[in-house]
């Protein structure tokens, strides 16, 4: 018989194991994949499409002719006895403001509809960046784990020799460091891995955690245009977006301007007089401001908005076409320095690192040439993936100018 102890103890273990939520299942996905969960899931995303429901709504609004107004009297209106009346009165607003609000609420809708389409572009790079930076980190390494081995293996051989007295404690210490060394960068990528991974599920937020597919990192393919000119400027989501803004702006003057157009109202009255009912008739009303002076500063107000926008708008253009003027200098040296490496540096690489080994057990080489070599030889492989890397990020900058 169990204790009544023992049955409590077992009844709080049956209930910690069996509440506890199933872990999240890891999937690995390529850049596709990502996208297509990112399209679904990410949350700038669905609150760009909330905007232009909100705009949209905004819009549907514009016809908006007033309050409609009851007004019942009872009393001694035209006569010493009691008579009642009542007025029915719509205000009809004015038409030139209800157009133009109209207008307004139009150009604005275009605008979220353009900040949509910025955000998910935004999207799409911000995912691609951190999906190869995230292959780079983990070739990065591959590379970094294989020092790690070949250090690993030299540091053994150089204690056999301490321990027979054919080297010194200089040859170890100096072989040992570098091994630390490589195991403290090795900690560092990890990290970066582990940081990458998190900013990923961030943008893709799915409920099962995603990871990049292991993949060697090879170089985007892009077919370069000649200038900018060859794409179209106005197209890009920032140059629109202030394009549109400055459209806001002038539809926000006009707006203001109709402010000053007459309004419309209309009514129907019925009363009593000397008690006797039936007598009933329309009211036609139209008003205007006579105080001219606060809209006209109003107007001005806007326009002075209006060429704001406007030069923000010419500014826009004139940094992104510069600054995809130096994206495309930019990728072309770096395909030169990347053309340097695959022809001649890799080979050198891998011909230093094959030898340091085999030439520094057979004594041919001291150790300390052997870490030269084959420091060397790692650097020349990190600096040709870190050039990769760089080229992959710029071109992804370019899909984005490309809308790829």
């Amino acid at each position: 018989m169990l204790s009544v102890r023992e049955i409590g103890i077992y009844t709080i273990m049956f209930i910690l194991i069996f509440s506890r939520e199933p872990k999240a299942q890891v999937q690995q996905l390529d850049i596709e994949g990502m996208w297509e969960l990112a399209l679904d899931h990410n949350l700038d995303i669905k609150n760009a499409g909330l905007e232009i429901d909100r705009s949209e709504n905004m819009k549907r609004s514009s016809w908006d002719p007033g309050m409609t107004q009851f007004i019942w009297e009872y009393g001694q209106i035209n006569s010493d006895l009691n008579d009642s009346k009542y007025v029915i009165e719509q205000s009809l607003g004015s038409p030139f403001e209800m157009s133009a609000t109209r207008k307004y609420y139009r150009s604005e809708t275009d605008l979220w509809e353009i900040n949509e389409s910025r955000i998910v572009r935004n999207v799409k790079k911000t995912l691609r960046q951190h999906y190869y930076s995230w292959i780079f980190e983990n070739q990065r390494l591959e590379i970094v784990e294989k020092g790690l081995e070949l250090f690993s293996r030299a540091s053994e051989y150089s204690a056999l020799q301490y321990q027979t007295g054919e080297s010194n404690l200089l040859s170890r210490a100096l072989i040992d460091s570098k091994w630390q060394e490589l195991n403290i960068k090795a900690d560092r990528i990890q990290v970066n891995k582990r940081t990458l991974i998190n900013q990923i599920n961030v943008i893709v937020n799915s409920e099962d955690r995603v990871e990049p597919v292991q993949d060697s990192l090879g170089r985007l393919v892009i077919v370069l245009p000649d200038n900018a000119e060859s794409i179209s400027i106005d197209s890009l989501p920032e140059v629109a977006m202030e394009k549109q803004r400055a459209i806001v702006a002038r539809s926000f003057h006009g707006l203001t301007k109709s402010k000053i157009s007459p309004y419309f109202s209309a009514g129907y009255f019925n009363q009593q007089l000397l008690q006797e009912s039936g007598f009933q008739g329309f009211l036609v009303g139209v008003g205007f401001p006579l105080w001219f002076f606060p809209q006209k500063s109003r107007i001005q107000a806007t326009s002075i908005n209006m060429s704001i926008a406007e030069n923000r708008y010419a500014y826009e253009k004139f940094q992104t076409i510069n600054e995809y003027e130096n994206l495309r200098m930019r990728l072309e040296q770096l395909n030169e320095n990347l053309r340097f490496y695959e022809e001649q540096r890799l080979e050198n690489a891998r011909l230093i690192e094959e030898n340091a080994n085999l030439l520094y057990e057979s004594g041919e080489i001291g150790y300390l040439e052997f870490v030269q070599n084959l420091t060397t030889a790692l650097e020349i492989q990190e600096d040709y993936l870190t050039l990769v890397n760089e080229y992959n990020q710029l071109v992804i900058e370019m899909f984005y100018y490309m809308d790829i």
